[in-house]
């Protein structure tokens, strides 16, 4: 690859603080299995906005294309947000998988068009970045999930694992196992009727799939590679400090996709108590109908399946009173449930404010907070 390239960086070399970027470069550099990484910059971002799709900018992203395939020529390549917004942890924004350098272009555009919409572009020393790399794609049997400690004092630490994508864990029943984090031993497995999960389609989109009867209540990890994801966790932990990491199997093994620091929060949980009636948020033309007298938002399943990342932003920053989100998924750490929790009415990122005008939204989660961070 040439050295004159202007708008694509190497994942070392990147210069984006998004936490995706971030989360990559910390498991590289602890020795964990990753993708081949390319990341379209802030520049990139900027050319776009002023002129648009320039050939230059064209021709870069032509080029990675390539490269890419050539490290991996098997697989599609995946197009992900690296947004860094200040005050605005983990942004969301669009994800495709794209097979030929055409789409890879409209995809590019369509995460700045995204970011443009929602306005990231407008926050100070806001940084507007895709990431690619090969589309590391589990499919049953094979599957993918986290993993964190259970507890605070690095006593134990809990893998979660479902077939298909990893993030099939945030919204569908799937499997827990527990381990000493010192002598990494399992200690106890749960092994959920898995009747769902995600997997990307024959058109590149990610789609609910049922689980066969057959593989329904079979562990989806295996003992050996339950102890492997435990001694690369325990490994990456020593050297950067407790984290939540993301992983997907494939024949050659665990890749790791991303990586998020994780705290403990020691503070209560606050109690919700609201009476009235339940809106229930499908599509787009629901967000006219949402005023003040709509105070309990419940989010369809079915936004979350189909991964409808452009509504759920819409409503968190654009809604000019508190509500009260019923979340339909698994864990709280899910990040569409972390949009409503951090955006906050009429886009608030300046944090969590202690004062009675805090005006964030209020989150519950479907099946119970069972990860923190």
């Amino acid at each position: 690859m040439a050295d004159t390239m202007e708008y694509v960086e190497d994942l070392a070399s990147s210069q984006i603080k998004s936490s995706r970027i971030v989360g990559l470069r910390k498991l590289h550099s602890a020795g964990l299995r990753t993708p081949f990484v390319k990341i379209i910059n802030h520049e990139a971002f900027l050319v776009y906005k002023k002129e648009g799709m320039t050939k230059p900018l064209q021709k870069e992203l032509e080029a990675a294309f390539i490269e890419i395939k050539n490290n991996d020529a098997k697989r599609n390549i995946y197009v992900g947000r690296a947004y860094f917004i200040p005050n605005f942890h983990n942004p969301p924004g669009p994800r495709f998988v794209i097979g030929d350098p055409q789409s890879l272009i409209k995809r590019v555009a369509d995460h700045f068009d995204f970011a443009i919409q929602n306005k990231y572009d407008r926050v100070k020393e806001a940084q507007i970045g895709v990431i690619l790399h090969p589309w590391i794609n589990p499919r049953i049997p094979l599957g993918g999930g986290c993993v964190t400690l259970a507890e605070e004092k690095k006593k134990t630490m809990v893998v979660e694992a479902i077939f298909g994508l990893d993030e099939g864990v945030q919204s569908n029943p799937h499997d827990f196992y527990l381990l000493d984090f010192a002598e990494g031993k399992i200690i106890d497995k749960i092994i959920a009727e898995k009747k769902e999960c995600l997997e990307v389609d024959a058109n590149l989109r990610v789609t609910s799939t049922p689980v066969l009867n057959k593989f329904s209540f079979q562990p989806v990890l295996d003992e050996k590679t339950i102890l492997t994801i435990a001694r690369d966790f325990k490994r990456f932990i020593g050297k950067f400090g407790p984290h939540r990491l993301e992983f997907a199997l494939q024949r050659e093994g665990v890749y790791y996709r991303e990586c998020l620091p994780f705290v403990f929060h020691k503070e209560k949980v606050p109690q919700v108590d609201e009476k009235g009636p339940v809106f229930k948020l499908n599509t787009q033309t629901d967000l006219p109908r949402i005023g003040r007298k709509q105070r309990i938002i419940f989010v369809d399943p079915m936004v979350i399946k189909k991964r409808k990342m452009n509504l759920l932003t819409f409503l968190a920053t654009t809604t000019q009173d508190k509500k009260i989100i019923l979340y339909p998924g698994a864990a709280t750490t899910g990040h569409a449930a972390t949009i409503f929790r951090e955006a906050g009415p009429g886009r608030n990122l300046s944090g969590v404010k202690k004062k009675n005008k805090e005006r964030h939204h209020a989150v519950v989660a479907g099946e119970g907070n069972r990860k923190r961070d």
